[in-house]
């Protein structure tokens, strides 16, 4: 009788205490990733190495498990990975693969398993996969399609993993997807796009981490949206829409445009960058419904395409695409308020900036796959991994369905709004249970 493989899972959730944290910054003039430790006590930053990286690095992305980092190269339109030194956070490289075009966005998906792009010239997206193993990019996307909208800027997966939305720029809408997480498949979701009603341009967006809603910056008309998540059907409903400007300024056409977006960890202040007032707008989050409040717009430097929020919700590191500075602020924990306190040169056009935490109580749940030999089972057998209260007596949510891969090393899950409490875990074949156990989330 044929063997085939199937997993048995045992669970851990990177709890390991390391040396310090890291901030990441694209210079693509440069053709650099330079990598610097934080100081998490006062937010200075002392340069690890710059790891040459040719063809202008631009959209960074890390793997759940923070072993891997992975880059869009814009003009020479490829992608790189690369292993995160754990200690130090230095850079090594893997691989390099040809991309369907030149990316503006990458993201992972939150098994680690995929890498969603997107094309803002091309107006497209794609999906490859990743060895969960190694790293390394697989050559070849498993998908790709032309996007519904013009300028794709951003593509990412829910907390769930089950939804991708894209949000195009110059097209003026938001795509909804579906998500496979056992193939990497993207199917539209009904309806399958959102069009503002204003020309607002959809750039970048965020999830809060414990409710379902999804922050939006968008570009043309300067503007934050706010959209509930249904999580049965993944599908958004607009809450709220702000301007990111001060009351009473007249907004110059092509030249005032908002840019990243960040939403503190703690989910108390959220962010939005502003090319040509060159500010960053803040909003206080408001702790029942998640609407925003406007709190005050903070002088940095000039065209701030990129910045990022460290784990303990404490600095923000904002980058000039025409200075080549990066401006380091703490933030008032109590009002959201920003106060300049250092600014690094960091080198000619800086695009990306990304914060790592070694220290901070992650909010990915990965479970360990440990391949077994299995005579009795058919090989194409489909299973699901499904996650209950402690006794078992209420499913909460099924994590993955599908035939398990024998090569994979391991299933991560955003915890999202789940409590702090002991769960039960089940691997079933229809209704019969193959493996159960328990795994705490913190």
């Amino acid at each position: 009788m044929k063997k085939i493989v199937v997993v048995f899972l045992f669970l851990s959730s990177f709890l390991t205490a390391f040396a310090q944290d890291i901030v990441y910054v694209s210079v693509q003039g440069e053709n650099k990733i330079s990598v610097y430790s934080q100081n998490t006590t006062d937010g200075s930053l002392i340069k690890v190495e710059d790891e040459a990286v040719s063809g202008g690095p631009a959209s960074i992305a890390i793997s759940p498990n923070k072993k891997y980092l992975y880059v869009s190269q814009r003009t020479n339109k490829t992608f790189s990975s690369y292993t995160i030194n754990q200690t130090t956070g230095a850079l090594t490289f893997i691989n390099t693969i040809t991309a369907l075009d030149n990316p503006v966005n990458i993201a992972t998906d939150n098994t680690g398993q995929y890498l969603l792009s997107a094309y803002y010239a091309a107006s497209k997206a794609a999906v490859y996969k990743i060895d969960t193993v190694t790293g390394a990019l697989i050559a070849g996307a498993l998908s790709s399609f032309t996007t519904a909208g013009i300028n794709p800027h951003a593509i990412k997966a829910d907390p769930s993993n089950q939804y991708v939305f894209i949000s195009n720029m110059t097209g003026n809408r938001i795509q909804q997807f579906t998500f496979n997480v056992n193939t990497g498949a993207l199917a539209a979701n009904t309806p399958a796009v959102i069009i503002p009603t204003d020309s607002i341009g959809p750039r970048h967006f965020v999830y809060h981490s414990t409710k379902n809603l999804v922050y939006f910056s968008n570009e043309i008309l300067n503007r934050v949206t706010v959209y509930s998540l249904n999580t049965s059907t993944g599908l958004l409903t607009l809450q709220q829409e702000l301007s990111t400007l001060p009351n009473g300024y007249v907004q110059t056409t092509g030249v005032d445009k908002a840019a990243d977006i960040h939403i503190t960890a703690d989910n108390k202040f959220l962010y939005v960058s502003n090319r040509g007032t060159n500010t960053l707008a803040a909003f206080s989050v408001n702790a029942t419904t998640g609407l925003l409040t406007a709190i005050d717009y903070f002088p940095t430097q000039t065209s701030p395409r990129a910045f990022d929020i460290d784990a303990t919700s404490s600095y923000i590191y904002a980058a000039g695409e025409s200075t080549g500075n990066m401006d380091c602020f703490t933030i008032n924990k109590t009002t959201g308020a920003l106060n300049l306190t250092t600014t690094y040169p960091v080198g000619s056009n800086p695009t990306w900036v990304r914060c790592l935490s070694f220290t901070q109580t992650p909010t990915i749940v990965c479970l360990d796959l440990i391949s077994i030999a299995i005579n009795s089972l058919p090989t194409t057998a489909a299973y699901s991994l499904v996650l209950y209260n402690q006794s078992g007596s209420t499913q909460i949510k099924v994590l993955a369905e599908g035939i398990f891969n024998a090569g994979d090393s391991n299933f991560c899950f955003h915890k999202g709004s789940l409590a702090p409490a002991t769960y039960q875990y089940r691997l079933l074949s229809g209704a019969t249970i193959i493996k159960q156990g328990e795994v705490v989330i913190n």
